[in-house]
């Protein structure tokens, strides 16, 4: 039989064929547009703030560049295209001054000025090495009786490259200026600290997919 093209014909000339087929298709229709929409709402990558001391950025961006608190010129910055970070005014009241730059000249201020820089937000860690050491001690005080109270003072200086702790110095904690870390080469038995990224594991599946050679030891499991 012809189905009929004219304006009296039946509801399938009149609408879209897939709203008469299964429902469970529509149901998954309507559960692909939600993933879709959940997806493109997420903002990639997580952004965050980085202080810099004794820092600036040359020239004030267009318009209003002057504000009372930091959080406000962190949003103003952010709605504009010529802000390249905010630099913390010690001589203006401490007013938060929005800057072009893009270069920061950093450990450069002359005034002790303060900036922000917008940056990427990386979760950082301390990964410990034992056996292990870094050459020479930091400026400044360089031993402490808590790895906590080590690792606190040596993320506050710029010469800081990690921590190592001295057996043959009742355990103290040291920093160094590194950077080389000497991986398992101390004699003495020396551990050293050095910060790191922390980074989530998880397994990649490649179906019809193998890698050569065996594992040495036990390479079979039943789980």
């Amino acid at each position: 039989a012809v189905v009929s093209t004219q304006s009296t014909g039946t509801l399938l000339d009149q609408y879209p064929a897939f709203l008469f087929r299964p429902m469970a298709k529509i149901t998954s229709l309507i559960v692909l547009m939600a993933f879709v929409i959940t997806v493109s709402s997420r903002s990639f990558p997580l952004r965050d703030w980085c202080v810099h001391r004794n820092s600036f950025l040359y020239s004030y961006s267009s318009g209003t560049s002057s504000y009372n608190s930091l959080s406000s010129a962190q949003t103003a910055c952010l709605q504009r295209t010529d802000c390249g970070g905010i630099t913390q005014e010690p001589y203006n009241s401490n007013r938060y001054t929005l800057r072009v730059g893009p270069t920061l000249h950093k450990g450069q201020s002359p005034s002790g000025e303060t900036s922000w820089t917008v940056c990427i937000r990386v979760d950082k860690d301390w990964c410990r090495a034992d056996k292990s050491f870094l050459y020479s001690y930091s400026s400044g005080t360089s031993s402490y009786n808590s790895l906590s109270s080590a690792q606190t003072a040596c993320l506050q200086r710029t010469d800081c490259g990690g921590i190592t702790q001295e057996p043959y110095n009742s355990n103290r904690y040291t920093l160094r200026v590194g950077p080389t870390l000497h991986k398992g080469q101390s004699p003495s038995g020396e551990t050293s600290w050095t910060v790191c990224i922390r980074v989530d594991k998880d397994w990649c599946r490649a179906d019809k997919s193998f890698l050569y050679s065996y594992s040495s030891g036990t390479s079979s499991y039943n789980s």
